[in-house]
C-alpha cells in the first residue's frame, strides 16, 4: 500500500491496526528483499528433552497401566505423578506446566473416570450381548412375551445423576436437603420404557422379591421374561416355588456379567 500505490505510513498503521514501528520495519525488509522477505518466520524453540518414542512411550503408559504399577497407591494419574513416573522411565524432569504441554500434545485429558468391577469379562459380556441376549429376545418375541430387566439399587437423598450447561468457571448449585437418608428399590424396566418398582427398607428377600413379581405381573395376560444377576436372593427357594406356581407365565433368566458391566448403574441403566 505504501510503495505501490502511495499511501502513507500513518494511515497504513490505522487501516492495518498496527504500529508504525512495524510498518517501517516490514518497508526495510521488502525494500533489501522483496515479498519473500516479509514471510513469517517460526523460531525453532527449544529442542525436546523426550524423544517421539519416549513420549509414544509414555502414552501407552498412562493408557495402559496405573499409578500402582510403579508402586504408587493412587489408582489415578496426576501430574505430580505423571513427572515422577517420567523421571523414572526416561531421567528427565519437568514442571507441572510442562507436564501439562506434554499431556496436552498427546491428546490425554483430566477425565472424571468410569468405575468398573475388576472381575469384568469383555469376552462374556460380548458373548452375552451378541449371542445369548438376542436368545432370549427371540425366544420372547415367539412366545409374546414382555421382556424385563430387573434388578435392586439404594437411592440416597443427597445424591446427583447426571449433568448440566452451566457458565464456563460457575460451578453449578443445586439445592438439597442437608438430611442424608436412603431407601432401598427393587425394579423392573422393559426397551419400551414399561416400569415397575417397589421401595422396601433393609435388605432383599425372597419374600420381598415374590411380592414385587406379584405386582409386576398384576393386570397382565401376557407371560413375563426377566432378566435378572445371580443374587442368591434371585435364586432362593422362595423365589422358585413362587416361580413355578404361575406355571410358565413367568420365566427369569440369569446372567453372570450383568453384575459386573458396570459398578456405578444398574442393569437397566444399560438399556
Amino acid at each position: 500500500m505504501v510503495r505501490k500505490q502511495g499511501i502513507q505510513v500513518v494511515e497504513a498503521s490505522r487501516l492495518l491496526g498496527v504500529s508504525k514501528v512495524s510498518i517501517h520495519a516490514w518497508l526495510n525488509l521488502f525494500d533489501k528483499g522483496g515479498p519473500a522477505a516479509l514471510k513469517v518466520r517460526t523460531s525453532p524453540g527449544r529442542e525436546r528433552k523426550l524423544t517421539q518414542n519416549q513420549e509414544h512411550r509414555l502414552f501407552q503408559t498412562i493408557r495402559k497401566k496405573t499409578p500402582e504399577s510403579f508402586g504408587f497407591t493412587s489408582m489415578l494419574w496426576t501430574r505430580e505423578i505423571v513427572g515422577k513416573v517420567v523421571k523414572k522411565l526416561f531421567g528427565v524432569s519437568f514442571a507441572l506446566q510442562t507436564i501439562s504441554r506434554i499431556l496436552a500434545r498427546l491428546s490425554i485429558t483430566f477425565q472424571k473416570p468410569i468405575r468398573r468391577a475388576y472381575q469384568c469379562d469383555p469376552k462374556a459380556i460380548k458373548k452375552w450381548q451378541y449371542e445369548t441376549l438376542p436368545e432370549i429376545e427371540a425366544q420372547a418375541s415367539a412366545a409374546r412375551a414382555s421382556l424385563f430387566y430387573g434388578d435392586e439399587r439404594t437411592v440416597r437423598a443427597d445424591q446427583l445423576s447426571g449433568k448440566t450447561w452451566a457458565p464456563c468457571g460457575n460451578t453449578p448449585v443445586v439445592k438439597t436437603t442437608g438430611t442424608r437418608y436412603s431407601i432401598n428399590v427393587v425394579s423392573a424396566i422393559s426397551k419400551r420404557a414399561d416400569l415397575r418398582f417397589a421401595l422396601f427398607e433393609g435388605k432383599m428377600t425372597g419374600e420381598r422379591f415374590c411380592s414385587f413379581l406379584g405386582r409386576l405381573m398384576k393386570g397382565r395376560h401376557r407371560p413375563v421374561y426377566l432378566i435378572l444377576d445371580n443374587s442368591r436372593v434371585h435364586k432362593s427357594k422362595a423365589v422358585s416355588e413362587y416361580v413355578a406356581s404361575y406355571k410358565g407365565k413367568i420365566k427369569i433368566f440369569f446372567s453372570q456379567v450383568i453384575r459386573h458391566i458396570s459398578t456405578q448403574t444398574s442393569v437397566f441403566g444399560q438399556i
